[in-house]
């Protein structure tokens, strides 16, 4: 299952993405849970530092395509209100993490994109 698991050990912070069977793809629910391990951290006094990484072998292969196929099916103007929604909280975590006053290191642990298949080169 999707997660964002975060563990504080002494003024550091931990952000796992956690979908290590989609090579760390994202979800629309983790968008909103990175947005809230952010907001903790920051609010946390002892955390001086978060450090993001992902689970397994791949640091995070971008958007779960998975997440599209919905959208394929709601009429064109309700499609294009949810991408409108979605894209601005996806703006959100971007912007709280360039706002946020402690340095974020990403701990790249494997590919931070994943080819797709029958992608020509």
């Amino acid at each position: 299952m999707a997660s964002v698991d975060v563990r504080v050990h002494d003024a550091t912070a931990t952000v796992v993405i956690n979908h290590p069977g989609r090579g760390n793809a994202i979800t629309w629910a983790m968008v909103q849970d990175l947005r809230q391990a952010l907001g903790d951290a920051q609010q946390e006094k002892r955390v001086r530092a978060v450090v993001l990484t992902g689970a397994g072998g791949t640091f995070c292969a971008g958007l779960d395509v998975r997440e599209l196929r919905p959208a394929a099916t709601l009429d064109p103007v309700d499609a294009q209100l949810q991408w409108g929604e979605r894209a601005r909280g996806f703006g959100e975590l971007l912007i709280a993490m360039l706002e946020l006053p402690k340095p974020i290191i990403a701990s790249v642990n494997g590919p931070a994109l994943v080819k797709f298949w029958g992608e020509s080169s």
